[in-house]
């Protein structure tokens, strides 16, 4: 049904080939809430697409990556996510490595296949989910540190608040 479903729309997109779109939707499955999977994606393509921006070498950065591996190598994985994880070598590791891992780390759905080729136009390059499933998004490294202290307080994200500009002055890039 995928296969099928992919070549309906594979001809418009020029930029990953059907491999890659399947794992990019594969990690979006498990990063994120279907609502929110378009702008996940966004993230993504902007990390790939500009790998200059606050330095981030076209690293995707995704935890879903490692937590993959290291559930397949036997760990436990939990929501703690720390310098072990990071620095996991394989190359899923989307710390580490840049660009995409070497395949799908789950079965996608419509949703995540939708998001994977058709990404929110946004300029957002990081993202942080909260209790809730809902994420902070970010364009910089600054404001990312801050959502990421919202997040570990509690704060929950509204997913229909509009963009807002968090102070940055405390925080260095």
């Amino acid at each position: 049904k995928h296969r099928e479903y992919l070549q309906k729309y594979y001809p418009d997109v020029k930029e990953l080939s059907l491999h890659e779109i399947l794992t990019l939707a594969s990690i979006l499955e498990k990063e994120g809430l279907a609502d929110e999977r378009a702008r996940i994606s966004a993230v993504f393509y902007n990390r790939l697409n500009d790998p200059v921006h606050d330095n981030i070498g076209g690293l995707l950065q995704s935890n879903v990556t490692v937590q993959y591996v290291l559930r397949h190598d036997g760990y436990t994985v939990t929501s703690e996510f720390g310098d072990f994880e990071r620095n996991y070598q394989t190359p899923y590791n989307t710390f580490l490595y840049a660009g995409l891992p070497p395949g799908p780390v789950s079965t996608p759905t419509r949703e995540s296949i939708d998001a994977a080729l058709y990404p929110a136009a946004d300029w957002d390059y990081y993202f942080v989910t909260t209790n809730s499933g809902y994420s902070f998004f970010a364009r910089t490294l600054a404001e990312h540190k801050i959502n990421i202290e919202r997040a570990k307080n509690g704060e929950i994200a509204d997913p229909y608040a509009e963009y807002e500009d968090l102070p940055t002055e405390d925080y260095n890039e």
